[in-house]
């Protein structure tokens, strides 16, 4: 690897890195022998002049820190890691320098940190080059915690308040996160004296400059709010909501002009954001949704009611936003809302049912995984009663059947799958007839023109549980009645084939009896169809067949099956034989399990009856 190295093309040298690193996460060697042969490599190797190869190679240096020995460290990586901090070397050197003291933190201990690399911190984050004090800024997140309380209240604090006004704004927005990802380590004095006026100063020039560091601060608000919410004011924490309800309806009223003047056109009206003029502001707001609940969780027990419903308006106003990706992130995060907000569900059904109507797949995307744990939190908070024909949950229904002709128009049969899944036990919140006038028919419908077998097999199943549990004689009839006369007896193979696999999950749905009552007759007739896919199906069940007959009450049944089975034998498909002479054993051993069993119930009833009639 050393010999190709040296006159080595950049695919070349990043190609080794990534190979000396996989050996440095395997731990494919002990850690004398990689000190010895790679080491040298690697830090001369970072002095490319190909920035690919030397940062690459910088990677490198970083992942193998977390292997070396103390003494290494000491000898060689701290001295190359102030060396390449000296004012002399060129930028990339400088931003390497910084990675590396953020690596070495996490080494070293407060003391020993402070005395030999806190000077390098110090004037990095003091560096003639925005490029460095950005990243040095990023790299106190690793360093304040090793320093403790005190030790960054006398070397940290300083450097992130002239960090916090600098000119470039990625140092803003690096500091801001460093202060904001900190403010455990801090002491409440430090806290309540320096840090929470930096924080709204911040807050306050962001607003006022309007620049990208807005779109840091929304990513970050709702953590700063739970980070400062034991330090602060009632005053103060209306203060924040305030400036949070700001930001999250930021640019709305030019996104709105941008989505009417985008459908005059005929255009996409889901446009990408970043190719938007006011992508910022989009990204402000979708920020602010993605941290809803973590304001949520700042003000839910707050005693003012206003509060929330002040906070809920903003809510409604994320939840109606004209840009689709802020709707899809607080679709994501929707079940979160109602876990902490479950005092006040009466209030979010609405935005639950706006949510449901979207016309985006993406935000339907959002809120699907959770739509039976947010069905469960309505009902078991009365928001939908299951024994009245409620108007809300009426509402609902008929919502759910419109979103599922939006999924079925948007061609992600993954998502399609999912809402199929996500409502299959609705028949614990729904009454039978709601029921069947909405998922029920959808379900029908799904099964018959659906081309995507994943989704017609979870419809069945839904089917199949919505029978189940059906309270309506004349519904199971006909639900019943569907299922053997489309699919079992179907003209289309593809219908049938639907039905020999969904057969397992009917025996595990219904009982034995119900099984042979309503479904065993009729799938004793597929032994014979022409098509050998099915018949090699069924003949893999027959061991289960077999197993659920009972003698002498299933001799009928018990005749019908094993009037196959010489046919079976001599089957023309080779696969269908195989496979029926290999479970001839077992249809044996369960034959002679079954008279045993039938024999002993037979032996039971004739003891019970001479009981019987000895007491008569």
């Amino acid at each position: 690897m050393q010999q190709a190295l040296i006159n080595g093309s950049t695919e070349v040298h990043v190609t080794a890195s990534l190979a000396v690193r996989a050996i440095i996460a395997d731990n494919v060697l002990p850690v004398e022998m990689f000190i010895r042969h790679f080491l040298h490599t690697i830090t001369q190797a970072m002095d490319s002049r190909d920035p690919a190869v030397a940062v690459s190679w910088s990677d490198t240096l970083l992942e193998a820190i977390k292997i070396l020995p103390d003494n290494v460290i000491q000898g060689e990586i701290v001295p190359l890691a102030v060396s390449r901090a000296q004012l002399v070397k060129p930028v990339p050197i400088r931003v390497s320098s910084c990675k590396l003291l953020g690596e070495l933190a996490v080494k070293y201990d407060a003391q020993t940190f402070k005395r030999d690399l806190m000077p390098t911190v110090i004037s990095l984050c003091q560096d003639v080059s925005g490029d460095v004090r950005a990243e040095m800024a990023k790299q106190l997140v690793k360093i304040a915690p090793k320093l403790g309380p005190d030790l960054i209240k006398s070397n940290i604090t300083q450097p992130l308040i002239e960090l916090s006004s600098d000119d470039i704004p990625l140092v803003k927005e690096n500091t801001f996160v460093t202060v904001v990802e900190t403010l455990p380590y801090f002491t409440t004095d430090s806290l309540k004296s320096t840090v929470l006026p930096l924080l709204k100063q911040m807050i306050v020039l962001a607003f006022k400059m309007d620049d990208s560091l807005l779109v840091t601060i929304s990513n970050f608000f709702g953590k700063m709010c739970l980070g400062v919410e034991k330090f602060i004011t009632e005053s103060e924490k209306d203060l924040y909501i305030k400036w949070y309800a700001t930001l999250a309806v930021i640019g709305v009223n030019q996104s709105k002009k941008d989505a009417r003047v985008t459908e005059r056109r005929g255009e996409e009206t889901h446009h990408d954001v970043e190719s938007s003029p006011t992508h910022r502001y989009t990204l402000c707001r979708k920020n602010c949704a993605h941290t809803f609940p973590a304001m949520a969780k700042f003000t839910h027990d707050v005693a003012k009611k206003t509060t929330f419903e002040f906070l809920h308006n903003t809510l409604k106003l994320l939840v109606s936003d004209p840009c689709y990706v802020v709707r899809k992130s607080i679709a994501c995060v929707f079940n979160e809302v109602c876990l902490i907000y479950w005092k006040y569900c009466n209030f979010l059904k609405d935005d639950f049912i706006t949510l449901c109507k979207d016309d985006s797949v993406d935000v339907l995307d959002g809120i699907l995984p959770n739509l039976y744990s947010i069905m469960e939190i309505f009902t078991h908070n009365d928001i939908f009663k299951p024994d009245s024909h409620d108007e809300v949950l009426s509402n609902l229904m008929r919502t759910l059947v419109k979103t599922e002709m939006t999924l079925n128009k948007g061609h992600r049969w993954r998502s399609y799958l999912l809402f199929i899944e996500q409502t299959r036990n609705f028949y614990r919140f729904v009454p039978s007839d709601m029921l069947y006038n909405t998922l029920i028919l959808s379900c029908l419908k799904i099964t018959t023109i659906s081309r995507v077998v994943p989704v017609r097999l979870a419809a069945m199943k839904n089917l199949l549980l919505y029978l189940r549990y059906s309270t309506r004689p004349q519904q199971r009839k006909e639900m019943k009645d569907k299922i053997v006369s489309d699919f079992c007896l179907s003209k289309n193979f593809y219908d049938r084939i639907i039905y020999v696999r969904i057969i397992p999950t009917i025996m595990e749905i219904f009982s034995t009896f119900y099984f042979k009552e309503h479904f065993f007759l009729s799938t004793i007739h597929l032994f014979s169809d022409p098509v050998p896919n099915i018949r090699c199906a069924l003949v893999a069940l027959l061991p289960k067949f077999k197993g659920m007959l009972r003698l002498p009450a299933d001799n009928k049944l018990n005749s019908m099956l094993e009037a196959t089975f010489p046919n079976l034998e001599e089957d023309k498909d080779r696969e269908t034989k195989r496979i029926f002479l290999s479970v001839k054993d077992s249809l044996e051993e369960t034959d002679i399990a079954v008279k045993i069993i039938s024999g002993r119930f037979e032996e039971t009833r004739g003891r019970e009856e001479i009981i019987y009639r000895k007491k008569r």
